[in-house]
């Protein structure tokens, strides 16, 4: 054990002391012998007092569930850390969760519950017409729907290809293509629990990704206030937004258009009423939902987010349509990855 500076400086005076009284006062040469074992015991007892080892927290000392040991995120993703978080429609004053306020896509919402997920990385932004098509070129992905007018191809809505669009989100794919991206990556579609989480935070049941503050166009390219049209610009038949062109709209962990722009593609089959097969606080660890009987007999792929085309409803953080699973102008998709 490592001595204490202290512990040189107390044995010379011990030394000093034995050495005095030696000279000073005329004792036998055995009581100069015991006092000077006295002195040692003191000095081994101020050691001892000294060198104990500082005592250690005493507060929890488990390490904190979930993969924390975890490096810095892949470029172009943000860290999601581990924890819980509120998933579903929470009741405020502008919202009540009803069936009748949100027709048939209320009851999709609830209950709230909460819900526990392991750290994981997601995409910032959408995945783009140029990073799609990299996929294509390496023959992992097919190209978007498209159509031939006046002996022309054209991508619907998207400009696919043009590299004046290569920085908008990739759209007209189905979902099974949006999952090849995200394999051919090394990622995956994310969960709706991973997408909500990432769209909401942990530290609240916030409406929209910003918070309560109702949606404008400066915080995502929508259709505000139910007008005919929309936040974006029609140039060249694109109603979509470049990725990240509402910073003020980011969610708390600065994830780009988790609301409105396109609505986006994730892992789980849609389940109208998956919310009410467990307790609201007996949620699994990362629901998937793709065991469960697929809603209308068929398989429906859910879409989170909102697209450009709808209203401050659509864009909710807690909204869930059921996408079927084939191509639409509306539908886009990121990835997320495990660390």
């Amino acid at each position: 054990m490592k001595h204490h500076p202290l512990i040189s400086v107390l044995c010379f005076v011990a030394l000093v002391l034995v050495i005095s009284l030696a000279c000073s006062i005329s004792v036998d040469p055995g009581e100069v012998s015991d006092i000077a074992t006295q002195v040692s015991d003191i000095v081994d007892s101020i050691e001892i007092v000294i060198t104990e080892e500082p005592p250690t927290n005493s507060g929890n000392t488990e390490d904190p569930p979930g993969n924390t040991e975890i490096g810095p995120a892949p470029d172009g993703m943000v860290l999601i850390p581990a924890g819980n978080f509120q998933m579903g429609c929470a009741t405020t004053s502008m919202f009540d969760c009803s069936e009748a306020r949100f027709g048939t896509g209320g009851s999709h919402e609830v209950p709230l519950h909460t819900v526990y997920m392991d750290s994981y990385f997601i995409d910032i932004n959408e995945v783009t017409n140029s990073q799609y098509a990299q996929c294509v070129a390496a023959g992992a992905c097919q190209p978007p729907v498209s159509h031939t007018y006046e002996g022309q191809l054209i991508y619907n809505d998207n400009h696919y290809g043009d590299p004046q669009y290569g920085n908008f989100p990739i759209t007209n794919i189905p979902w099974v293509d949006g999952d090849n991206y995200c394999t051919w990556v090394g990622k995956s579609l994310p969960s709706e629990a991973q997408w909500e989480k990432a769209a909401r935070g942990s530290s609240d049941t916030r409406i929209w990704p910003w918070g309560n503050t109702p949606p404008n166009c400066s915080l995502l390219n929508f259709r505000a206030g139910g007008d005919p049209d929309w936040c974006g610009i029609n140039v060249n038949g694109v109603v979509t937004a470049a990725v990240g062109s509402h910073p003020q709209g980011a969610s708390p962990y600065g994830v780009m258009d988790m609301a409105g722009n396109v609505e986006e593609w994730v892992l789980d089959m849609g389940i109208s009423d998956y919310y009410s097969y467990f307790e609201p606080d007996a949620w699994p660890s990362n629901p998937i939902s793709g065991d469960r009987k697929p809603i209308y007999g068929k398989p429906e792929h859910i879409v989170r987010g909102g697209p450009w085309n709808t209203d401050s409803i659509g864009v909710r953080v807690s909204t869930r349509v059921f996408g079927g699973g084939g191509p639409s102008t509306l539908i886009g998709f990121r990835c997320a990855a495990n660390p």
